[in-house]
């Protein structure tokens, strides 16, 4: 293990040590991953936003994995030892081992030597900087022992080309598939103002850390990874702002306004499958809406002579998500009105306690999706069904098939007026 005095002199069969950085990195790519797909297919994700999540959890917990593995406090381990020294200069009657000349061996590097590659600024043997412990080789290996009584002062020189214990590609791999990744989960605006605020957090981090606690140091990078991290948050914030309001002509919907309008003009029977159309972001935001159950309000005549879903193979139906019904009717309460502009029902209707509310629960039978407008009862006269599951109000609907379900076990109906149970 490495002394805390980095000033100690290094001598031939001193040991050297890498960081916990590769190991780090390889156990962040593989929780990252998880972590990005059990998210995913818990808030109803499937297909390509699991992949893209997969990917995009793998590459963020890859690059925390290695920062951590390189602070002060992580683990090292002892991967070689120096090999050659002075032939006239000695410490403890062990060669004195100096920058540019002096080799290790290094089992994660082998069979190539390598060159130590900083010492002293101050003091030279045979003519080049003498090393101490914490000095590096040209693979990033540090000297981890050294004499227990003689001491090298002077700041750290450079005399070789050090090279990064995580090679440059694997960043520029994880940053781009990372990035790729997030544009296909949260859109291309989200995804690039989220880096560029990363990008400029970390760097600010780094500066003001190493101002306070010194380059290099655990202050430092954890300063960088905080301002990455508020960074990042705060762009990809103002890209969802900025993505909100490019779709304003699309009810909130993240499609062209030509692309919305042609989706209508398509006859009904013929309109293509949402998932061909809207990002994989959006389908997920959406399922996540309704993954605690959806609502829809009826009259007591029409549940009694129909029951439940329109009268197709499916008996599909059209819902709100119980989420969004509650706080409509938690909030249009509290004002005191707007409940029937907001539900969409005449005032005299909702008064008249001729109303049930269904609520549809998560079981298996319970498989909300967005209506692809071509469902028995999606309107091709005005007011015009609209592409992207979302009413003209800007409220998520999505469309079930009730075919199976059984009253009290997926589904529960109540008197809308007073909340009681309706048998």
């Amino acid at each position: 293990m490495s002394s805390t005095d980095p000033f100690l002199a290094a001598r031939v069969d001193d040991g050297i040590e890498h960081t916990a950085s590769k190991g780090w990195l390889v156990v962040g790519l593989i929780g990252g991953a998880i972590a990005g797909a059990a998210f995913t297919l818990v808030t109803g994700g499937v297909g390509t936003a699991v992949l893209a999540a997969t990917i995009a959890g793998a590459a963020g917990g890859g690059g925390l994995g290695e920062v951590l593995g390189s602070m002060s406090w992580a683990p090292k381990h002892e991967t070689g030892r120096l090999i050659t020294g002075s032939p006239n200069v000695f410490i403890n009657d062990r060669a004195a081992v100096m920058a540019h000349v002096s080799v290790g061996e290094c089992d994660e590097h082998g069979p190539a030597l390598q060159r130590v590659a900083e010492g002293s600024s101050r003091v030279y043997i045979n003519g080049f900087p003498a090393a101490r412990i914490s000095d590096l080789l040209t693979c990033s290996a540090a000297i981890s022992e050294g004499s227990s009584n003689v001491r090298i002062g002077g700041e750290k020189v450079q005399t070789d080309p050090i090279s990064p214990e995580i090679p440059d590609w694997v960043h520029k791999v994880l940053l781009g598939v990372g990035l790729a990744a997030t544009a296909v989960l949260a859109g291309p605006v989200v995804a690039l103002l989220g880096f560029a605020g990363g990008m400029s957090g970390s760097y600010a981090g780094a500066f003001i850390g190493g101002r306070l606690y010194g380059e290099g140091s655990d202050g430092q990078k954890w300063f960088a990874l905080g301002g990455s991290f508020a960074g990042g948050i705060t762009g990809a914030r103002g890209g969802m702002r900025l993505s909100a309001g490019r779709f304003s002509e699309t009810n909130g919907v993240p499609l062209s306004k030509e692309k919305f309008d042609e989706i209508i003009k398509i006859p009904k029977g013929e309109k293509p499958d949402p998932g061909s159309y809207l990002p994989q972001k959006y389908i997920q935001q959406h399922a996540e809406e309704f993954s605690n159950g959806a609502s829809r309000i009826v009259s007591k005549s029409d549940y009694n002579k129909y029951g439940i879903g329109k009268p197709d193979k499916w008996k599909s139906e059209f819902v709100s998500s119980k989420k969004n019904m509650d706080a409509i009717i938690e909030e249009t309460k509290k004002a005191g009105t707007g409940m029937s502009d907001r539900l969409g029902i005449p005032k005299e209707q909702l008064e008249s306690g001729d109303l049930l509310r269904i609520d549809f629960l998560p079981t298996e039978k319970y498989t909300p999706r967005i209506p692809t407008g071509n469902e028995f009862g999606a309107r091709d006269t005005d007011p015009l069904w609209l592409p992207g599951g979302k009413l003209p109000n800007g409220d998520f609907e999505a469309v079930i098939s009730t075919e199976g379900m059984k009253n009290g076990i997926d589904y529960r109906v109540y008197d809308f007026k007073s909340g009681d149970i309706y048998d």
